[in-house]
């Protein structure tokens, strides 16, 4: 095969997964500007090699598109597959699968408009892919997709049926590209890594809660410390930092704890300080 193709293939495998990391990144409450920035310069801990990632895992899929399987269109939709937790790991958020199969699900809507422009103007299917990507870029510039998510979130039913309309749009792809049996293998594989994954995180945010709650007055702080990725002390302050895409969950315990640090007279304040990833700790003693 041509290497032109080649590299043609790559290009069209980068576009469609930088379309879905800017879904997800969007649903992550990341504006344009922010979501493509993250792809370059983070400020967070252990964040790099997004550039890398997102040009070589495209490369590694053409080569295994053009090489390795003996059917290209089977080898896109392993890609399909694999998309998701690729993305995920771009936006370095810990692994939603209602999130993932929401935007699965968005991503496909926006293609039919661009199939149904096809009919009417021949496109090339790479510039198609650019045309989607602009049309992603413009619903995230206005927060869309963010709004389309809050909104079903809040209607449990309408949550439910996207993602079922996800896992049925996943199964057909399968079954017409592969035999039922490899179909099936496939979707459980895609279903129990999603599920390993969105639990995973779960499990440990329950560790770290019930970590702090079992702390007693005398080791709460050298708990803080071993949960935290940064910390720093001193006889005036004490300052820790702990990652966790749920910091909602952890800030009541942890506040509970350190209020009554306060009553006793063992610290005379605190702050603890949120978002969506991390939980800032500052404690005056």
């Amino acid at each position: 095969m041509p290497m032109n193709l080649d590299l043609t293939i790559a290009l069209q495998r980068v576009i469609e997964l930088l379309a879905f990391y800017l879904i997800l990144s969007d649903m992550d409450d990341n504006d344009l500007k922010e979501s493509l920035t993250r792809l370059v310069v983070t400020k967070q801990r252990n964040l790099y090699g997004n550039v890398v990632l997102l040009i070589m895992y495209p490369l590694a899929m053409t080569f295994f598109i053009s090489y390795v399987i003996t059917i290209p269109s089977n080898g896109y939709l392993i890609d399909t597959i694999l998309r998701p937790f690729v993305a995920y790991f771009l936006l370095r958020r810990v692994f939603d699968i209602r999130k993932a199969l929401v935007a699965h699900t968005l991503s496909f809507v926006i293609m039919l408009p661009v199939s149904a422009l096809n009919l009417l103007i021949p496109l090339n299917v790479t510039v198609s892919f650019i045309v989607i990507l602009i049309f992603i870029a413009s619903m995230l510039s206005q927060n869309y997709f963010k709004l389309i998510y809050l909104y079903l979130s809040k209607q449990e039913w309408l949550l439910n049926i996207a993602c079922f309309i996800s896992l049925m749009i996943y199964a057909i792809l399968l079954l017409a590209g592969f035999s039922v049996t490899m179909a099936i293998i496939l979707l459980v594989l895609f279903l129990l890594s999603s599920l390993y994954l969105h639990n995973r995180n779960r499990l440990k945010t329950s560790e770290i809660i019930h970590r702090i709650d079992q702390a007693t007055s005398d080791n709460l702080f050298s708990v803080l410390k071993k949960l935290s990725h940064d910390h720093l002390e001193s006889e005036v302050i004490l300052q820790y930092t702990i990652e966790n895409n749920n910091s909602n969950k952890i800030v009541p315990v942890l506040s509970n704890k350190l209020e009554i640090h306060k009553e006793s007279g063992t610290i005379r304040n605190y702050e603890c300080l949120a978002n969506r990833w991390q939980i800032k700790i500052n404690v005056i003693l």
